[in-house]
């Protein structure tokens, strides 16, 4: 008796930690549904996933465009019903020049790629997923949403939104047996971190990285933060007054 294929949906899947993901979720029980902006380097992304056995359907796409996502997701689900919607796409941007304040531009790009994309792919799958009662939304945050860091307040922001939308959209769909999984990595080594020369503690692998979404995702666990210390080093950090968790952060906040 054949196994029935799961339709796993991941944004950002040209590079980094999206392209890591892919192939972690390579394999012929597998459906992959990869979207990203830069056509060449999702190609290869795709013909790797598909030498390790998956189906594989790839699709040019900005999640920041609400419109178009849905319409993806629309004309996807005519066919392959989304298992699971992987919410990864995500941009950072930091100033060169120290003690240079983030300009507004910087900051809302960010806000509306890595919050503003991680809404508009889980809204368009999550009606779908209601309605059959089933599914999982996994959205990839960071634990700078959880202790922001100084030079990067854009991107630290729209983390901390995209964390605290997925709890209150995972308690709202939790009667509907939907599960939405928000993933919280510390500093991986990927494209995007090129260039940012701060303190980076703990770095890791998109590799590394992907196979603890991937495990935190198919337990369907609700939260998952890592590496541990770092998690932990976050966590124990918002429970000090302001004063001494300035103190306590300066390293990742003051090395330029």
């Amino acid at each position: 008796m054949a196994v029935k294929k799961r339709t796993i949906l991941i944004t950002g899947a040209s590079s980094g930690v999206g392209a890591a993901l892919a192939e972690e979720f390579s394999g012929s029980n597998h459906r992959l549904v990869l979207l990203a902006r830069n056509e060449k380097r999702l190609g290869a992304v795709a013909d790797t996933c598909r030498s390790a056995g998956s189906e594989v359907v790839v699709r040019m796409l900005d999640v920041c465009d609400a419109e178009a996502v849905e319409a993806c997701v629309a004309k996807l689900e005519q066919k392959f019903p989304v298992d699971m919607a992987i919410a990864n796409a995500g941009i950072m941007e930091s100033v060169d020049e120290p003690r240079t304040l983030e300009p507004v531009g910087m900051t809302m790009r960010q806000m509306h790629t890595n919050y503003g994309g991680a809404v508009n792919v889980a809204v368009a799958v999550a009606s779908r997923m209601r309605t059959r009662r089933n599914g999982q939304i996994v959205l990839v945050a960071s634990q700078a949403g959880l202790q922001p860091v100084a030079d990067l307040p854009g991107y630290s922001a729209s983390k901390a939104a995209t964390i605290s939308y997925g709890e209150a959209l995972g308690n709202f769909l939790k009667p509907d047996g939907v599960v939405v999984t928000v993933v919280s990595p510390g500093f991986i080594t990927t494209p995007m971190l090129d260039g940012y020369e701060n303190f980076r503690p703990f770095e890791m692998s998109a590799r590394d990285a992907a196979r603890r979404i991937r495990k935190a995702a198919e337990s369907r666990r609700r939260y998952v933060e890592f590496p541990f210390l770092l998690a932990l080093v976050a966590r124990l950090g918002r429970l000090l007054p302001a004063a001494l968790r300035y103190y306590a952060t300066r390293p990742f906040n003051f090395v330029k």
